[in-house]
């Protein structure tokens, strides 16, 4: 709960709203660590945010993610303003089911807060990282 009082000449005002608690936001090598706490915040506070949802036990998962974190560390080292981040839907099987993810992994680009588009390609750092700096220059 947060409080707030105020006093202005005399008048007492006090608001007392509900606070969400939001989860800080943790990377590893480069990647944003995506949960059911912190994913809209960090899609609706970033431009452009590229997502894996994968689960640690698939083989075509344990094979791109390396990749997936190279190309997020190249395009940080760049400056880009793209984000790359992952979900767990063994973990946050709801965030799975909101994006009906059907297969894994499951790349999606989300831009300024909405889900945009599928990210198709190879599953290599440099496909990611030129199809992510394709996708920026089209606006």
């Amino acid at each position: 709960m947060f409080l707030l009082t105020l006093t202005t000449v005399g008048l007492l005002l006090t608001i007392i709203a509900p606070v969400t608690p939001q989860e800080d936001v943790t990377t590893k090598n480069g990647v944003l660590i995506l949960t059911n706490k912190n994913f809209n915040p960090v899609i609706n506070e970033n431009e452009f945010v590229l997502v894996m949802f994968y689960a640690p036990w698939c083989g075509a998962c344990k094979s791109a993610h390396p990749q997936f974190e190279k190309a997020a560390q190249e395009l940080e080292e760049k400056g880009s303003v793209a984000k790359l981040g992952e979900v767990d839907v063994t973990v946050h099987k709801s965030l799975g089911g909101k994006y009906r993810i059907e297969y894994i992994p499951d790349v999606r680009l989300f831009r300024n807060g909405k889900e945009e588009t599928k990210y198709n390609g190879a599953r290599s750092q440099k496909a990611f990282v030129t199809w992510v700096e394709k996708m920026l220059a089209q606006g």
